[in-house]
């Protein structure tokens, strides 16, 4: 299997996301997936369905020529739980942060509006303690976030691949 990092490699935006998702559960498939992207757009749409022992990827991109990153949210239900992913890749780094968070529902649970998830996820999240989400900031070019819900006793590990240009003047 390609890796996110192999996806990206080749792509020409300035601003790019690569999420894989790795399902280790023996039982659940994820399936459904959708996406809302508040800047940029998907590249590489996500699989259709991950079964369990298996990966999906995608990648999301910003849009050309636009001082905007790459931005959004992606979720897959199952039977068992509900992953969601928000990724905020942004162009301007001095005014915003790179930052990830990922969240794991119990159930399967079919957001009316990606936007709202998104804006939940980017600027809120849970208004409790909460293990079934974590948020981080990225310092890094990769990143891992693990979640646990206790109720399903499911854990996951998003890989997060970034890729950033800078351009660089000839003398």
């Amino acid at each position: 299997m390609i890796n996110v990092g192999e996806l990206i490699a080749p792509m020409g935006a300035g601003r790019c996301v690569g999420i894989q998702i790795t399902n280790n559960t023996r039982d659940v498939t994820l399936e459904y997936p959708r996406t809302y992207c508040f800047s940029g757009r998907a590249m590489i749409e996500p699989v259709s369905h991950i079964p369990p022992g298996s990966s999906g990827s995608s990648v999301f991109v910003k849009t050309s020529y636009t001082a905007r990153g790459s931005v959004g949210v992606l979720s897959y239900e199952s039977d068992i739980f509900t992953l969601a992913i928000m990724f905020s890749n942004p162009f301007d780094r001095v005014l915003y942060s790179s930052e990830f968070a990922i969240q794991i529902f119990t159930g399967r649970k079919h957001f009316h509006s990606m936007e709202h998830l998104y804006n939940y996820m980017y600027s809120n999240g849970p208004p409790y303690i909460c293990k079934s989400y974590q948020k981080v900031k990225l310092e890094v070019t990769d990143g891992q976030l693990e979640v646990i819900n206790e109720e399903i006793q499911s854990f996951c590990l998003l890989n997060l691949s970034w890729r950033c240009f800078k351009e660089e003047k000839g003398q």
